[in-house]
């Protein structure tokens, strides 16, 4: 078991990299697709898909504050 990247969830990583997994919708209990740290190396191996995850919410805040602006 390893801790994924993006949403630090303790994930099987039988192959090495962690496997597909999602999370609950809040309210629904649904789960969503998988998680952006699917098929990726877990945190204990590498943190590289922290930088361009945190670049891309970044990105969409700006994105997002930009239409509320307009609205």
């Amino acid at each position: 078991m390893s801790t994924c990247q993006i949403c630090g969830r303790i994930i099987r990583s039988k192959s090495g990299v962690i496997a597909h997994h999602g999370y609950k919708r809040l309210g629904g209990g649904w789960q969503t697709a998988s998680c952006a740290g699917a098929r990726n190396l877990p945190y204990e191996v590498s943190c590289d898909m922290l930088p361009p995850t945190i670049n891309a919410i970044k990105t969409h805040i700006v994105i997002v504050e930009a239409r509320l602006e307009e609205h």
